[in-house]
């Protein structure tokens, strides 16, 4: 599975802009997905705490080649986690504070979810035709 498969941010270019990357700099990624704003915050420079509640996420995550490098230097925190926690993740790994943020939180489906999979947020029942984002709380 290929990012643009898990999840294609839309907004890409602009929050880019928006957070001014600096090289050093660390920046935290709430909602880390497939991993859209994470890629291009650490081609720029930036280092990044990449939180996601869904444990499908950061298991996609951590078998992507193209991160391993930055996993493998520090200068990506990959966490199951939600943000709700960040922090005390971020207190555990002795961050202070960030130079920016991303919280993405528009509900996506990959292609390989069953909407009636009651394991993995987030969902969709056919029956009842309502959103739950269920991440652990």
């Amino acid at each position: 599975m290929i990012v643009s498969e898990y999840h294609r941010p839309v907004l890409l270019r602009k929050v880019l802009d928006l957070l001014k990357i600096e090289k050093g700099r660390i920046y935290l990624d709430a909602t880390v997905g497939g991993g859209g704003y994470t890629r291009e915050i650490l081609k720029k420079g930036g280092f990044v705490l990449a939180l996601d509640a869904d444990i499908n996420a950061v298991e996609f995550l951590r078998k992507d080649a193209d991160l391993a490098g930055f996993l493998a230097r520090g200068e990506l925190i990959l966490e199951n986690e939600n943000f709700i926690r960040v922090e005390e993740i971020a207190d555990k790994h002795g961050i202070q504070k960030f130079q920016g943020a991303v919280f993405d939180l528009g509900l996506y489906l990959d292609g390989n979810l069953d909407p009636d999979d009651l394991d993995r947020p987030p969902r969709l029942r056919r029956e009842q035709k309502d959103c739950s984002e269920r991440f652990g709380l």
